[in-house]
């Protein structure tokens, strides 16, 4: 996937991989970044954490306004002499997971704030290899305002999904659309792709396929935020089939609400939406075949139930006729859904 570089010069974090992060053409675990360069960076314990371990970004002239400091996987408050004796030089320190840090990172450098970043690497290593997939560039021909990313179902790939994307370009004129391949080949399915195997369609299968996939499309979702310079705010997830199931496992667990999920022909993959697992909740638009013999309408009833039960803000429709796909008026209602949720 082609990706654009924001009008800020110097270094970009573009994506995830292993413990580290993705830089330009370099891979760093831990990180020492200004607008000026990006450096490795073998960082202390946390609470040894202290200015000499930070002298290359003290160094930058000017100095940085604050020092945007990423801990590693959850949010650890930095030593009070550190940020006393940082205050004495007048610069501020804000402190989030490492992640969080370096999606901000990409949205300060956009409004060209003269920042500092020392980001620690994840604790463990997931799968973090890079998706790839057709895109299509915002119709206005500047850089992204919004993200619609388009998840295919099992068999499939971004090429079929990519297709939506016309028809919803001239409402959204300064999105652009990717259409991610999913990251396993699907066996008896030349050019396809699938989220997880579906050797079980139990829900239990489904719900544990479901979790083994999320940290990839996770991953890449957080490049693709920092590729940009955008939050979560300015993205959309619309899926079909398994792409929904991928859609609906992910955005609620992220900790920041998305724009919003579109949800074609697919299902919650489990028994139920864990309340405790769910840590935001977008505006969520369901649309399904009442003739869908793949996916069953009950499985939409269910998905629509438990939605509703945990609050979510829910708009539906049921196509009547419709099997396993996506018809005019689905297009329809999806592209005015995403529209509106991008404002």
């Amino acid at each position: 996937m082609k990706m654009e570089r924001r009008s800020a010069e110097g270094p970009v974090i573009s994506g995830f991989s292993g413990r580290g992060f993705k830089v330009d053409e370099g891979v760093y675990e831990g990180l020492l970044i200004t607008p000026q360069r990006a450096d490795g960076w073998s960082p202390p314990p946390i609470a040894e954490l202290s200015e000499a371990d930070l002298a290359p970004l003290l160094s930058l002239d000017p100095q940085p306004e604050f020092l945007l400091l990423g801990t590693g996987d959850t949010l650890v408050r930095p030593p009070a002499a550190l940020v006393k004796a940082l205050g004495a030089r007048g610069i501020g320190v804000e402190a989030m997971d490492s992640r969080a840090a370096a999606r901000a990172w990409g949205v300060l450098r956009a409004e060209l704030r003269w920042v500092a970043g020392a980001l620690y690497p994840s604790a463990e290593g997931p799968r973090m290899q890079q998706l790839d997939g057709p895109s299509l560039s915002p119709l206005s021909g500047g850089a992204p305002k919004q993200l619609v990313v388009l998840l295919h179902g099992y068999g499939s790939n971004g090429a079929d999904l990519i297709s939506l994307a016309p028809m919803w370009r001239q409402l959204l004129p300064d999105a652009l659309f990717v259409a991610p391949n999913a990251p396993e080949r699907c066996p008896g399915a030349p050019g396809g792709y699938q989220w997880w195997a579906l050797h079980d369609l139990g829900r239990a299968a489904l719900a544990a396929g479901a979790r083994h996939a999320a940290p990839v499309l996770d991953a890449w979702l957080d490049g693709l935020l920092a590729e940009h310079g955008l939050d979560e705010s300015k993205m959309v997830l619309a899926g079909f089939s398994q792409g929904t199931m991928m859609a609906l496992q992910i955005g609620p667990r992220r900790e920041r609400a998305l724009a919003g999920i579109l949800g074609y022909s697919g299902m919650i993959a489990g028994p139920s939406l864990d309340a405790a697992e769910v840590r935001s909740k977008p505006p969520v638009l369901l649309i399904h075949g009442d003739a869908d013999g793949i996916v069953p309408l009950s499985a939409y009833h269910h998905a629509h139930a438990e939605l509703e039960r945990l609050g979510f803000p829910l708009e539906s429709h049921v196509s009547h006729g419709l099997g396993h796909g996506v018809d005019p008026d689905g297009i329809a209602l999806g592209g005015k859904f995403v529209q509106r949720v991008l404002g």
